[in-house]
């Protein structure tokens, strides 16, 4: 695999992990920051004022966050240097899921 490759995976699972880690702080807070695109303004959504569009939009980033650390793990199973460990980290995570949720 090609330089590209490794940095489009890590890339991707430092994003959703800034993205989860930014959605445990909202949830902490009360408070939900929404930026728009372009521009300077941002609109502060407050648990007790708006509370559908607080865990609508606070789920949706936790949502996102999750996907990617998915998506970049997903990715390492193509890759035959790191196959073996992708196998070993999938099978101790699904054990640990299962006896947590046991």
């Amino acid at each position: 695999m090609d330089y590209g490759y490794w940095f489009t995976v890590i890339a991707m699972f430092l994003t959703g992990l800034v993205m989860v880690k930014q959605a445990i702080s909202y949830y902490r807070s009360g408070v939900y920051t929404k930026t728009f695109k372009g521009t300077a303004r941002c609109e502060l959504i407050k648990k007790a004022d708006r509370p559908h569009a607080y865990w609508f939009n606070l789920s949706l980033h936790m949502l996102a966050g999750v996907g990617g650390v998915y998506f970049s793990l997903w990715f390492l199973q193509f890759d035959p240097t790191v196959k073996e460990w992708y196998e070993a980290l999938r099978e101790s995570l699904s054990l640990r899921i299962l006896l947590f949720f046991s």
